[in-house]
């Protein structure tokens, strides 16, 4: 995607991604859901089938092709560092942030479900369609959200934003106890989904350049795997120890404190 887009369709260009991404999630989840009503193994017939199609178009449509890679390495400025990411001490920093922001947020796929069954007392079926919401929501508005505010906000400064929505999407269930309040909170962090992710990703290809962009983007994707294990098991220990209050609490704060850092260090990068 990089390779493919410039500085002027680079984040859009992410963000058309995520749209194909969230819409095979919403397509995804009420399919499998029905393909399961009638037997498992269709479930996995069909997931092997559609990962084989999108090889194929792959193949077919998108030809491995360095040329174009070549050709933008070529123009690039000749005193351009291979410097690791590991030695940027700012893109460090900028790691630090996001991997806060991923552990709250994750646990919209792990520890909310539960929350959703044993306190809201919802079924399967309405949990799946709440995380279906998210993906629809997305699709629906996304591009269009993001097209706007890259014209006129800087990048850190729309993260910041898209932190407090998650931070806020959590502090809710503390707040209010009506069942209802679970759709609000959805759409909260959807925002600040928005607002956050596809930016990041967009700094993270800026920072780097077409000699390093690899351990850049390799190093931006082991943050959200990290927050996809740490968030599931410090939410389950804070609720066996404490309570979801106390999760919620504290994912509020941890939202609030990786704004700020975000807020703080937007001139910088």
């Amino acid at each position: 995607i990089a390779t493919y887009s410039d500085d002027a369709n680079r984040t859009r260009s992410y963000t058309l991604n995520r749209l194909a991404i969230n819409l095979g999630w919403a397509i995804g989840a009420g399919l499998g859901g029905f393909l399961a009503f009638f037997n498992y193994k269709l479930l996995f017939i069909f997931d092997g089938i559609t990962c084989i199609l999108a090889g194929i178009f792959l193949l077919v449509f998108l030809k491995p092709s360095k040329q174009k890679y070549i050709q933008k390495a070529s123009v690039s400025d000749e005193n351009e560092t291979t410097i690791s990411p590991y030695k940027d001490t700012l893109f460090l920093v900028f790691i630090m942030f996001t991997l806060v922001f991923a552990i709250a947020f994750f646990q919209l796929f792990s520890i909310i479900t539960i929350y959703f069954k044993t306190v809201h007392h919802l079924t399967e079926i309405q949990i799946g369609l709440l995380e279906t919401l998210n993906g629809i929501i997305i699709v629906a508005a996304e591009m269009f959200l993001v097209f706007e505010l890259e014209r006129r906000f800087k990048k850190t400064s729309i993260i910041a934003f898209g932190l407090l929505f998650t931070g806020i999407s959590y502090l809710l269930f503390n707040i209010f106890t009506f069942t209802g309040i679970v759709i609000v909170s959805l759409v909260f962090v959807t925002l600040g989904e928005m607002f956050a992710m596809p930016f990041m990703q967009s700094i993270t290809v800026a920072r780097s350049n077409p000699k390093n962009r690899g351990k850049y983007l390799a190093l931006y994707a082991m943050c959200y795997s990290v927050a996809q294990v740490a968030s599931p098991a410090i939410g389950t220990w804070v609720v066996a120890h404490y309570s979801y209050s106390t999760l919620w609490y504290g994912t509020f704060i941890a939202c609030c404190g990786s704004a700020l850092g975000f807020f703080l260090i937007r001139d910088k990068l």
